[in-house]
């Protein structure tokens, strides 16, 4: 995910990774929420090639 916004801003990636909090229940489009659309195109295609494990 980081890959993919860092080809497109790599400030913003590194900014992203630098001052993100994570807790428990906290969804990833939070802070992402103020994000261009470029950057948001680039975490969706990310993560839809992840591979899906079967459960």
């Amino acid at each position: 995910m980081l890959d993919a916004v860092r080809g497109i801003d790599e400030a913003r990636a590194e900014a992203f990774r630098r001052t993100t909090r994570w807790w428990r229940g906290r969804e990833l489009r939070e802070p992402l929420d103020k994000a261009p659309l470029p950057v948001l195109a680039a975490v969706e295609e990310a993560l839809a090639d992840l591979p899906v494990l079967d459960r």
